[in-house]
């Protein structure tokens, strides 16, 4: 029996639509590690130094994030204006491979002049997506782009629902912010985590890290709630800044 949309009424039209929305949930909603990098100040950064620039920047971005993505098992979805939306099996894969982008970006940076240096931030969240293997969508694509938009420079922040996937080591590196506003999201839900690196300048000196470090780490998750059965949050990991500023990264050990 074939249905005219045209001539239905609107009890039969709502049904379908909602046998249709089962059916995509069924068949094509996944958990999945979703991820947003863009640049900052790209719009400026064209307006100063040209197409030609700002193109190369763009292009500087999308090596860096490909580069990543084999070891980790991750795919672009797309690579619109000067951001990348990435996906990845797990939060662990997705964490540390914006960890090793962040790094890349460092070394490539240290080679540039200031003004022509690449600025990054990361967001990642898990949680339900529909996705056939090619496209991506859903809520939680639009609440991990909020995410990222509440970064600064060399910043990787999670939603909280990301934080307790990663593995114990990198769960152990982080420290409570207060929650933050997210455009589009009535609450705040978004209490976020910095973590501190390893062995990278910070005010100066060097951050020496001992056991007496990871226990402050351990207790600030309890101070901060991030506990089974704490409100909604997300945390923010750090990478490896520029040479004499420090955003609390995730580093490797």
């Amino acid at each position: 029996m074939e249905l005219d949309p045209d001539t239905i009424g609107l009890t039969e039209l709502i049904k379908l639509q909602n046998l249709l929305t089962e059916v995509a949930k069924r068949r094509f909603e996944r958990q999945v590690a979703l991820v947003f990098s863009d640049i900052l100040g790209a719009t400026a950064y064209f307006a100063r130094f040209g197409d030609q620039a700002g193109r190369a920047l763009l292009q500087q971005h999308i090596e860096v994030i490909t580069e990543q993505l084999e070891a980790h098992q991750g795919r672009i979805v797309d690579t619109a204006g000067d951001g990348a939306f990435v996906v990845f099996p797990t939060v662990t894969q997705a964490a540390r491979a914006m960890v090793g982008a962040q790094e890349k970006i460092s070394e490539v940076n240290s080679q540039r002049p200031r003004d022509h240096q690449l600025e990054v931030r990361q967001g990642i969240h898990w949680g339900p997506a529909l996705t056939d293997g090619v496209l991506v969508t859903g809520d939680s694509v639009n609440l991990c782009a909020r995410i990222n938009s509440t970064g600064k420079t060399t910043e990787i922040r999670l939603s909280r629902s990301a934080f307790l996937e990663l593995e114990k080591d990198l769960r152990l590196r982080c420290e409570g912010l207060p929650p933050a506003k997210l455009k589009g999201i009535a609450e705040p839900v978004e209490e976020v985590l910095r973590v501190h690196p390893r062995g990278v300048k910070r005010d100066g000196g060097e951050h020496e890290e001992d056991e007496s470090f990871h226990a402050g780490m351990a207790s600030s998750f309890c101070s901060a709630g991030f506990s089974p059965g704490a409100a909604r949050g997300s945390l923010m990991m750090n990478s490896i800044p520029r040479p004499g500023k420090l955003f609390g990264v995730i580093v490797p050990p």
